[in-house]
């Protein structure tokens, strides 16, 4: 139904802002200790947004394939549980 996959989904949701919130805030730090950039220099954000782009694709993707997969189940025969 309209559900199908929802917790998969949410599961996904939390991993992707958990990575994302905690990588780009340490590299962040990282990346301003070692280059001597201001925090809200476009750099220092350009640089700590593509690390942690990296990291939430190989965190999420997991996650992305189990939702696609619930969710593409068809409906009258329950290949995967979730």
């Amino acid at each position: 139904g309209f559900y199908r996959g929802v917790e998969a989904n949410v599961m996904r949701a939390c991993i992707l802002n958990a990575t994302k919130m905690g990588v780009y805030d340490v590299t962040k730090g990282y990346i301003t200790e070692y280059t001597g950039w201001e925090r809200k220099d476009i750099r220092t954000a350009f640089g700590s947004a593509f690390v942690a782009g990296f990291f939430m694709t190989c965190t999420v993707s997991p996650a992305d394939n189990l939702r696609t997969r619930l969710m593409n189940q068809p409906t009258d025969k329950k290949i995967y549980t979730g």
